[in-house]
C-alpha cells in the first residue's frame, strides 16, 4: 500500500486551564489560534502542524510532543487530537491511508488520540 500524504494535519488542544501565554511556554511555541470554549471558562488551541505531510507531523511531535503529554497528564489540558485530512476523488467509493508507523508511535507516546478526516473532491 502506498503512503497517502495528508493534505492537513492539525492538532487539537481542548479544556486548557492555562493562559495562551502560558500555553505558548509550555509547548514552546505559539499556537495559531486560541480561544474560549464555551461557558465553562476552558480554552482551546490549535496547531497547524505541517504542509510537509507525515514527515512535518512527526518533526512537530518530536519537537512538542513531549510538552503536550505533561500537560495532559497534569491536567493543564483535557485532551488533544491530531486530525489529519485527506482528499479523495468524489468518484471513488473508498481509499486506504497508510499512517508511517514512526508517526503512529511518536503521536500515540505523545497521549495524542488521531482522527482521519475525508474530503471528497472534485477532481479539480
Amino acid at each position: 500500500m502506498d503512503v497517502l500524504e495528508p493534505t492537513d494535519a492539525v492538532v487539537w488542544l481542548t479544556d486548557i486551564t492555562l493562559s495562551e501565554a502560558e500555553i505558548k511556554v509550555e509547548v514552546s511555541t505559539p499556537p495559531y489560534d486560541y480561544g474560549r470554549q464555551g461557558a465553562n471558562g476552558l480554552a482551546y488551541a490549535k496547531y497547524v502542524v505541517s504542509d510537509d505531510g507525515w514527515k512535518g507531523v512527526a518533526t512537530f511531535f518530536r519537537r512538542h510532543g513531549d510538552a503536550i503529554r505533561r500537560l495532559i497528564e497534569s491536567g493543564a489540558i483535557g485532551a488533544a487530537t491530531l486530525d489529519v485530512a485527506f482528499v479523495f476523488p468524489a468518484e471513488r467509493i473508498s481509499r486506504s491511508a497508510e499512517i508511517p508507523p514512526d508517526v503512529a508511535a511518536i503521536v500515540g507516546a505523545s497521549g495524542v488520540s488521531l482522527v482521519i478526516s475525508t474530503y471528497p473532491s472534485d477532481g479539480s
